[in-house]
């Protein structure tokens, strides 16, 4: 099978990657990703606010990509809008941490994969378009899946834990809304770059307000999980989904990055003692068969062979990271068209998952 060469760095240089190197890159993502309740657990136990923990989550990503912030005439619009849509996200994730520090990690960990809802809520507000009938119930049956897993005795004990835990995926839901329907022009990076910073900044005033203990790292391993929650929870899982997803298409891009929610409650279990109850992991399963069973739409005279790249755009209810991809102009043409989220024209939504079409 063909290497398929798309725009998958930083540089904007672009790559051949073939579909088994893809795949494993997915699943190195979701299970990359799923370290955050370790280290969002660490942190706190070390005696991090929620706020500085989310401040260097974000803090590496801004490092590396802050200077491709786009603020030419063509561009402004675009990333004031994932600027905006970043300061929602950085707050959401305050209250993902608060959540973890009170919470069974497993029971955040399924709150957080109903993401998926608030997508195609925020689509439905910001673009006004009708979701298909599909999608409604996909994204009733991913509610229903955390309505299982909280259950009457976690809303009795926590209910305003559980609503902070919620914080998280309504906020990524409408950054998912923003990149679709409101950010065209940015290249992938720039994109990054503007959600990153946006965040980044509205975490500063939270911090500053934290006594210096609370903030500051105590003494060397809290500084290597500061790092590490940096590099590895934000920074490398977008980079490898930027790399991967194109490649072999949204259907096998959903079924890796769902691994993310099993890995969390292998991480619980294991590392932090905290193995998931058999509501949590009813739930988790309802909510990641509502992702696999949700319809993926192909673009319009996409007829690539089997094994070939679908649009990264045309994703299932459970897509995230592919607001960030952008096809190389040099790619293959069999290998499909470019994903509708980078620098192209507006074409029809896809309600399924509130991303555009190709």
């Amino acid at each position: 099978m063909r290497n398929v060469r798309y725009v998958t760095s930083l540089t904007g240089a672009s790559s051949a990657v073939s579909p088994s190197t893809a795949t494993a890159l997915l699943v190195t993502s979701g299970v990359s990703a799923a370290s955050i309740a370790f280290f969002a657990r660490s942190l706190t136990e070390a005696g991090l606010s929620a706020a500085a923990v989310v401040f260097f989550r974000f803090a590496a990503t801004v490092l590396i990509t802050g200077r491709r912030i786009a603020l030419t005439d063509r561009k402004r619009v675009d990333s004031a809008w994932a600027f905006v849509a970043g300061l929602a996200l950085g707050l959401g994730w305050v209250g993902y941490v608060l959540a973890i520090e009170r919470l069974p990690v497993p029971l955040v960990a399924t709150i957080y994969m109903t993401y998926p809802a608030f997508t195609l809520l925020a689509t439905w507000l910001i673009s006004g378009g009708r979701p298909a009938s599909r999608a409604v119930a996909g994204a009733a049956l991913v509610l229903t899946g955390a309505f299982i897993a909280v259950g009457p005795a976690d809303a009795g004990v926590g209910g305003w834990v559980v609503l902070l835990a919620v914080a998280a995926p309504v906020t990524f839901g409408l950054v998912v809304a923003v990149m679709s329907d409101r950010v065209h022009a940015l290249q992938p990076v720039e994109t990054i770059a503007a959600t990153s910073l946006g965040a980044f900044v509205g975490l500063v005033p939270l911090v500053v307000a934290q006594p210096l203990d609370a903030v500051i790292p105590a003494d060397a391993r809290t500084w290597l999980l500061a790092i590490g929650i940096g590099l590895l929870t934000s920074l490398l899982p977008m980079m490898l989904f930027v790399v991967g997803a194109p490649v072999v298409g949204s259907a096998r891009a959903a079924a890796a990055a769902s691994l993310e929610l099993p890995t969390v409650f292998l991480i619980a279990w294991v590392l932090l003692a905290e193995p998931p109850t058999l509501a949590q992991l009813a739930g988790g399963t309802v909510i990641l068969l509502a992702i696999m069973v949700s319809p993926t739409r192909r673009a319009p005279g996409d007829n690539q062979p089997t094994g070939q790249c679908e649009p990264a755009s045309a994703s299932r209810l459970g897509a995230d990271a592919r607001p960030f991809l952008r096809r190389s102009p040099h790619a293959d043409r069999s290998a499909g068209s470019q994903s509708a989220l980078a620098a192209a024209p507006r074409a029809p939504r896809d309600h399924v998952a509130g991303r555009p079409g190709p």
